[in-house]
């Protein structure tokens, strides 16, 4: 059986996941179909972008497991 607190962690990653592809879409990151690709010019940003979004999601989880396993009052 699936507890409250994995769903809430999955919606929350659905959401996170399309605030991203929003934010992208309304910073022209994504234009057409191989736009997107500015990274091959210049693969630091690629890296930095990489990073932020894996750390950003990687605080996002720790966060929400401290927030479920918190001793209750």
């Amino acid at each position: 059986m699936v507890n409250r607190g994995t769903i809430a962690l999955i919606l929350t990653l659905i959401a996170y996941t399309i605030g991203m592809i929003a934010y992208a879409l309304a910073t022209g990151e994504i234009r057409g179909r191989y736009d997107w690709i500015k990274f091959a010019e210049n693969p630091i940003s690629f890296r930095d972008w990489f990073f932020l979004h894996v750390i950003g999601a990687t605080a996002l989880i720790f966060f929400l497991w401290k927030l479920r396993n918190r001793p209750r009052a």
